[in-house]
């Protein structure tokens, strides 16, 4: 273990080092029509403008550091990139916003910018992912001046003649949106009924290209962080560079590899401290946090904090074996759904199958990158984890490892008969669920959308399929005998 976190260290080290961009980071703003302040970046290449420029559209429930990632590649490669910040409230209505109040910043923005020395009028472009595809849908259709849109993981409402210039990318795992609901996306965006992905139809110069394209390591989540969505979109608008830079992607896979080696080569020289000294991981934590905290590495303080956190409560190394089985599990799970879900793809395109390996292996350190980041910029969850460490070592994950058990036992007990009374582990699945479906409606609702009886029954649809098929698995999974034995032995 400790040699094979070392050389994770290593290679995200080094993929960090040897990936580094050079441009400019802006803050611009304007007045949206409903009269709210909107903020946004914008990223330019080095050099002097104006540049081709694109809009960046995200969910307003996702996370936005993807979409400022994405700004900082189309800078790296020669295209300016501008990234709302998207916030569900509107001070100046004093309510959330709908679907066409998020759609009328964005439009704001194009027009305000189009004065920019940066900003190239004539080159405008606008990028979504998720639901922020189809709200950069709906403003490519509405606005002439926008040349093209790119579309990613979402079967937008495009037509033969709106928007102008379409990319659609999707996937080859996408969980969410798969091939064939974005092979219908691309039907009707072309009035060709034999519409097929990885064919261009239509001219750009003429406004009327249509393209879907296959992201092969992408599962949902992921879709931002392919590489090929950023060759693709390059292609697409006719600004490929000579020389394509994915050094931002990059820099995160290394990043991703380097907090796993790091953790990995951490924990097991604390538990040595801690043999020595009972308290001597907290002490380390103590010294270190306020040097880590002034040199703005929140990422690092967060790692050393859940390393000690992790030291202080197992008795050895060898105690890592259940937790380490448990995640392999869940990785598994998630794998074989994406498979059975997007399995369209896999029919179309069976040499895809040879990505299956690579792409799952490129989503631990993407999700672990991703992960950390968002975790260490909230200061409270960093402050409550230090302090507890600090008062009542090894606490928080002993507790949570126990609950973990205790769920494992209620489904090797589970019955899924309901005959009488129901049981609590019944219940708790039936809460779960619940729960699940509440925090989708609301994000739902968040980004706008009014949802009509047919779209929310297809949204409980998602939601069963996304859920039941893994815990499915993990029932049969956790039955089985390497979770059936005594975690002391």
């Amino acid at each position: 273990m400790r040699i094979g976190a070392l050389v994770l260290l290593i290679a995200g080290l080094a993929l960090m080092l040897s990936n580094r961009v050079t441009v400019e980071r802006k803050d611009v703003g304007w007045q949206s029509p409903a009269g709210d302040l909107v903020q946004a970046s914008l990223h330019v290449p080095a050099g002097k403008g104006p540049y081709p420029t694109v809009f960046c559209c995200y969910s307003i429930y996702q996370n936005r550091e993807l979409a400022e990632q994405l700004s900082e590649s189309l800078a790296a490669n020669g295209v300016a990139a501008v990234t709302l910040v998207q916030q569900a409230h509107s001070p100046a209505l004093k309510r959330d916003k709908l679907f066409e109040e998020y759609a009328g910043e964005i439009k704001a923005g194009v027009k305000a910018l189009q004065g920019s020395p940066y900003v190239d009028p004539a080159r405008t472009y606008v990028f979504g992912h998720s639901m922020g595809a189809d709200l950069a849908c709906n403003v490519a259709s509405s606005d002439k001046s926008i040349r093209a849109c790119c579309a990613a993981g979402f079967p937008v409402d495009a037509f033969p003649d709106a928007p102008q210039n379409l990319l659609l990318a999707v996937g080859v795992w996408d969980q969410l949106h798969p091939l064939s609901e974005m092979r219908k996306a691309l039907v009707q965006a072309t009035g060709d009924p034999n519409a097929r992905e990885l064919h261009t139809y239509g001219k750009f110069a003429d406004g009327t290209a249509r393209r879907l394209t296959l992201l092969p390591l992408a599962n949902h989540a992921l879709e931002v962080q392919d590489p090929m969505l950023l060759r693709e979109l390059l292609a697409f608008v006719g600004q490929a560079p000579a020389r394509f830079n994915d050094a931002v992607v990059q820099r995160m896979l290394g990043q991703g590899l380097l907090l796993i080696g790091a953790f990995g080569t951490l924990l097991p020289l604390l538990l040595a401290l801690r043999g020595k000294l009972r308290r001597g991981p907290g002490l380390l934590l103590l010294l270190l946090a306020p040097a880590l905290w002034l040199l703005h590495q929140p990422k690092a303080l967060l790692l050393l904090a859940l390393a000690v956190a992790v030291a202080n409560a197992l008795p050895d190394l060898r105690a890592l074996r259940r937790p380490l089985l448990l995640l392999a599990a869940i990785w598994f799970t998630l794998t074989v759904t994406n498979i059975l879900i997007a399995y369209e793809a896999r029919l179309a395109h069976p040499n895809y199958l040879l990505w299956l390996i690579p792409a799952s292996l490129y989503a631990v350190p993407m999700e672990v990158s991703e992960s950390v980041t968002q975790a260490s910029s909230s200061l409270p969850l960093l402050a409550t984890l230090i302090l507890f460490e600090l008062l009542w070592p090894g606490a928080l994950v002993r507790a949570l490892a126990a609950t973990v058990q205790k769920i494992i036992r209620s489904i090797q007990k589970l019955d899924l008969r309901i005959e009488g009374k129901v049981s609590p582990a019944q219940l708790g699945v039936l809460a779960v669920l619940l729960i699940a479906g509440g925090v989708a409606w609301r994000q739902t609702l968040g980004g706008g959308y009014q949802l009509d009886s047919s779209e929310l029954t297809r949204l409980l649809f998602l939601l069963a399929r996304l859920i039941l098929f893994p815990a499915l698995m993990m029932a049969l999974i956790v039955r089985t005998r390497p979770f059936r034995q005594d975690p002391a032995k």
